[in-house]
């Protein structure tokens, strides 16, 4: 049989991070075979979030966009394509924090629901096959101010610069 497979990671292998640090996440997708199973590669929605993926974090945190996307009127849809998933995985990367805020230290497990997926020989003529991942563990210990300042102002000189390139303003920002 076909296996579709979702497997997350921490990109540098770093799995503790101080309250307010970006966590950054890598999705792999993949099929044990190609042909059966299709994904959207779609990154973004007008709305300015695609709620394609859930995270799934134990004990739960708080969407720090709740208040942001229930408060108004958007409009979905965007630009995107398709591809058929390969047993060489298609990664996405993803910064857990625009979907939780983990503002307490402690140990926290995640798992990731992805709707992206639909299975069949021909992508108008698929069904919906949702994917779990993997199970990771990751802690929270409190933040650092020596690093929360460094961090600060790193970012202000990136945005404060006449013009920065667009992956460190995006950085900054984030940050």
């Amino acid at each position: 049989t076909e296996e579709v497979a979702l497997k997350i990671l921490f990109p540098d292998g770093k799995s503790t991070f101080q309250v307010g640090e970006p966590i950054p996440l890598e999705l792999r997708f993949s099929a044990s075979k190609s042909s059966a199973y299709w994904m959207t590669t779609r990154n973004y929605d007008r709305s300015g979030r695609l709620d394609i993926e859930h995270f799934e974090v134990t004990p739960p945190g708080r969407d720090p966009l709740k208040d942001y996307f229930t408060g108004g009127a958007f409009f979905g849809g965007g630009l995107g394509g398709s591809t058929m998933l390969q047993p060489k995985p298609y990664v996405f990367n993803r910064d857990l924090n625009e979907w939780v805020a983990l503002e307490k230290p402690g140990r926290y497990t995640l798992k990731v629901v992805s709707h992206r997926i639909t299975q069949g020989k021909d992508y108008y003529a698929t069904k919906p096959a949702p994917v779990e991942s993997n199970e990771l563990a990751l802690e929270i210990v409190k933040t650092d101010p020596a690093w929360e300042r460094s961090s600060i102002d790193q970012a202000m000189s990136i945005l404060e610069e006449a013009k920065p390139d667009e992956k460190s303003r995006d950085k900054a920002v984030r940050s």
